[in-house]
Parts: structure tokens; C-alpha cells; sequence
């Protein structure tokens, strides 16, 4: 073969063999952010999406620690070191093109505004692991029912199922737990839960480290006003749902209302749904309020506060949602978690069971 044909089939080789990285490279990306994510930008030019790192928190080494102040403290600080020295060059990229964008570190993970440029550019960095969907999702509406189940209104079925009655004889109630929910809000001043608000004395209110609104924006699912209004500095229930979860855990009013499992427990809450309609971001936010919660303005978070005010057992359910959003890998459960059951028929006898060892 003369040495023109053979330049020829080189370069030609080399282009084909070029073509096919630059194709494989240009899709190679799209593997690391979420289908549902993608397909949103055939009908929309800019949506928020959660950047999460490669880089995630070794948190094995807590169980080497005993005490809450140490186990936060460490917690805190591994978390937010880690957020803190891994985001450094994201965040200054972010910044200089002026894309919007919600630092975490109880996730080494970022929430971005951005268009399906900034989403390509993200997913093609090395220090990123995937990018994941930031949709909103409801749960599902309660269905009215009316049954008699004929028995004492004072005390819950529910409990009575599971015993609750016979673990309050023996003195065990719930005392020196400080309960955190995450929902869509709630009346703290409902006469089964204000006694039990840790930011109740008895004579003022004081919300600072006891309560989280994250809900920063209307939500464009629904279609009336939030009737407890956006960043509220006070607990407010905008549906009804939060202060009946709260009231399942801690409510008694001390007089014919003894709903709640821990009735000697405080609680304090974030609100991380807007209506019904929760995102992947408003729930961490959340659990990372729990972990080291601020001020109403967002304030003084850090060390000295996550070993004073975090909250010790934290109701899970927010989280139901997380893996249909990918986020279970990545926020583990707590190793104490506070889990309610709706009993019916064989669920009764389950629990039951359960409650005898």
C-alpha cells in the first residue's frame, strides 16, 4: 500500500476512533443524574437538582464514643469539615457563574437551580457521584372512615396494642427525650402537645433552636396560599398532618387526651412540607437542623449548640420518601429511631407479638 492510501486509512481510523470517545463521552455523563431528572428538560428550561459528592462522611467511629455531647460533637464536625474542604472549588464555580445553589454537610451534597448546561458541566466533574432528582412529592390523602371500635377514648387502641399503658406503670414515660419532627408543621399551642414544646416554659415561648421553617417558596404544585405563610419563625401546622404525627408521640393534654406514646418526652420540629408536598432537599435540611439546630434566623448552628439542643430521637417520617429520590444510600438510619405503626386487623396481632419481646 503506498504511503498516501496509508495516511489516509490512519487518519480516517483515527477519526472514527475520536467520533466514538467524543460520542461515549458525551453521554457518559447523562449516567450519573437521575431519568427523571433529564426528561424534565424537554418541557422546562431551568429546575433544581441535588449535586452529591463523592466524597461521604466515615461516621463508623461513633459507636467508639459514648455521650450525646461527644458523639454530636464528632458527628458535626466530620460532616461539616468534610462539606466544607470537598465543596471548595463547586461553591467558587457556582459563584462566579451566579448559579443559585444550598450548601449540606449531614449529606455531602448541594441543591442547584440551574439549566441543562450547569447539569452537564456538574455531572462531567470527577469529585461528583450523581445528581438526583428535587421534585416535589405528596403523600398519599387520608380516606375518611367511621368506625366504633368500643372502647376507652382516653387511651389509643393503638397503645393499648402494643402495651404502652404497662410500660407508663413501670415509671418509663419518655422523660429527658427531646423528640424532633419533620412535617408539615405544627399547633404547638394544641393543648396535647404545648406542655411538651421544649420552647415552653410554662409562661413565654422561645422558638430559637426549637423550631426549623424551610419552606422558602411558594411550592407551584398548590394551588391556594400557604395559609401559615413562607420562613415562619414560629411552629405552624399548614395541614393538619404534622401536629397529628406529634400528638401519636408525645401529646397528652393531662386530662382526657393521653394520645401519645412518651408523654414525659419534649419535642421540638422543622417543617419540611409545604402542604403536603415535600422535596429530597427540604428533608435534609431538616435532619440537619436536627443535628445542630440555630437560632430562628439561621444563626449560630455549630459545635457549641449540636451537643446542647440536638434533638435525640428523630421521627422518620419525612424520610419514607427518600428512596424513591435515591437519597437512602446516603442518609442512614439513626441509630435510635422513633418508628409509628397504623395498626389494622393483622398489624394488631403483629404488634402484639412484638410487644412480648
Amino acid at each position: 500500500m503506498n504511503q498516501p492510501l496509508c495516511k489516509f486509512f490512519s487518519l480516517a481510523i483515527i477519526s472514527v476512533f475520536s467520533n466514538f470517545l467524543f460520542a461515549q463521552q458525551s453521554t457518559q455523563w447523562q449516567s450519573k443524574v437521575s431519568p427523571a431528572l433529564l426528561s424534565k428538560f424537554d418541557h422546562q428550561s431551568t429546575t433544581s437538582f441535588v449535586v452529591v459528592m463523592n466524597e461521604q462522611a466515615d461516621l463508623s467511629y461513633v459507636k467508639n464514643i459514648h455521650g450525646k455531647e461527644a458523639k454530636g460533637n464528632f458527628v458535626y464536625q466530620t460532616l461539616s469539615e468534610l462539606a466544607r474542604n470537598s465543596q471548595q472549588v463547586i461553591i467558587s464555580e457556582l459563584e462566579n457563574e451566579n448559579i443559585s445553589f444550598q450548601s449540606f454537610w449531614v449529606m455531602n451534597a448541594l441543591l442547584v437551580n440551574g439549566n441543562e448546561q450547569t447539569l452537564e458541566k456538574l455531572a462531567q466533574r470527577s469529585d461528583v457521584k450523581n445528581i438526583l432528582d428535587n421534585s416535589a412529592m405528596s403523600f398519599a390523602k387520608p380516606v375518611f372512615t367511621q368506625i366504633n371500635y368500643d372502647r376507652d377514648v382516653i387511651i389509643p387502641w393503638g397503645l393499648d396494642s402494643i402495651h404502652v399503658p404497662e410500660v407508663w406503670a413501670l415509671g418509663i414515660k419518655g422523660e429527658g427525650v427531646v423528640v424532633g419532627g419533620q412535617d408539615t408543621g405544627y399547633d404547638w399551642e394544641h393543648p396535647a402537645l404545648k406542655d411538651h414544646y421544649r420552647g415552653w416554659n410554662g409562661t413565654t415561648a422561645d422558638h430559637n433552636y426549637n423550631w426549623h421553617d424551610n419552606i422558602h417558596e411558594p411550592d407551584p404544585h398548590n394551588a391556594y396560599p400557604n395559609p401559615c405563610g413562607i420562613d415562619i419563625t414560629a411552629p405552624c401546622d399548614d395541614y393538619g398532618h404534622g401536629t397529628h404525627t406529634m400528638g401519636t408521640m408525645v401529646g397528652d393534654d393531662g386530662v382526657n387526651a393521653q394520645i401519645g406514646m412518651a408523654p414525659g418526652a419534649k419535642w421540638i420540629g422543622c417543617r419540611n412540607m409545604d402542604q403536603g408536598n415535600g422535596t429530597p432537599a427540604r428533608y435534609m435540611e431538616c435532619m440537619q437542623w436536627f443535628l445542630a439546630p440555630t437560632r430562628i434566623n439561621g444563626n449560630d448552628p455549630a459545635d457549641q449548640y449540636a451537643r446542647l439542643y440536638a434533638a435525640d430521637v428523630v421521627d422518620a417520617i419525612g424520610r419514607l420518601n427518600l428512596p424513591r429520590y435515591g437519597l437512602a444510600n446516603y442518609l442512614a438510619p439513626a441509630p435510635q429511631e422513633n418508628r409509628l405503626y397504623a395498626l389494622q386487623g393483622k398489624e394488631r396481632r403483629r404488634a402484639h407479638r412484638l410487644s412480648k419481646g
